[in-house]
């Protein structure tokens, strides 16, 4: 069980290596932890910012990286035509350490996300695009829901195994480790926060203000367990 806990922060790296941009490259390396830009923004910025959320135990930069062969989303991004040239990539972090050094639930990464968003100057694009990996996907919602301003600039959101109806791992991983965002995640029939989410979600679609939600989910199990179903997944 305590194996499987550790692979809720997994991402299955990229199995092919990208085309690498023709002139930029990342200003950090793959162990940084705070948020920043991945790339310096354009001058004069670009319209789209694309913002990059890890999940439960996850890393700023490391969960988004293949470390076999150190290639990363964000050079996926830069390197599709017609797209890497219209948008500036930031990539947002917070602490979420499995053990020691504490971790932050859902509500206090959605407060530290707005923040960064607010300072590194994010709130002046015309366009946020999340994508976003796991507990990172719930931190996305609930700040976009919780201010206006940033629903109005945001059309999409990319979740990767984003537990919208909670998992079974985290009910198990609760018992085991002390961690609010574990108790956020358990499955939503009788979990009052993701419930709570859910409603404020369909107020905020009802009202023509929540981003159209794309969802890529799991196929390959891990110890022959999904860490996240299916039908949370795509929820």
């Amino acid at each position: 069980l305590f194996a499987l806990l550790i692979l809720c922060a997994w991402l299955a790296g990229c199995k092919k290596d990208p085309p690498k941009p023709a002139d930029d490259s990342p200003t950090t390396q793959a162990t940084s932890k705070d948020p920043h830009w991945v790339y310096p923004p354009a001058s004069p910025p670009a319209r789209v910012a694309v913002v990059f959320i890890h999940g439960l135990f996850g890393d700023t930069d490391a969960t988004w990286t293949d470390q076999k062969s150190g290639h990363s989303f964000f050079e996926y991004v830069k390197a599709a035509p017609g797209i890497g040239d219209q948008v500036d990539i930031f990539a947002f972090g917070f602490t979420s350490k499995m053990v020691g050094g504490g971790s932050l639930d859902i509500r206090e990464a959605s407060n530290k996300l707005y923040d960064h968003l607010r300072f590194h100057g994010l709130m002046q694009y015309d366009t946020i695009v999340f994508v976003a990996h796991s507990m990172g996907g719930l931190v996305a919602m609930r700040t976009v829901i919780g201010n206006p301003e940033l629903s109005d600039k945001t059309p999409l959101m990319v979740l990767y195994a984003t537990p919208q109806e909670g998992s079974q791992i985290a009910r198990i991983g609760k018992l085991l480790i002390p961690n609010n965002a574990l108790g956020q995640m358990t499955p939503a029939d009788a979990n009052d926060y993701l419930k709570q989410l859910s409603d404020d979600w369909v107020r905020l679609k009802a009202r023509g203000r929540a981003p159209f939600v794309e969802c890529a989910y799991e196929t390959k199990e891990t110890f022959k367990t999904m860490i996240v179903p299916w039908s949370s997944a795509t929820r």
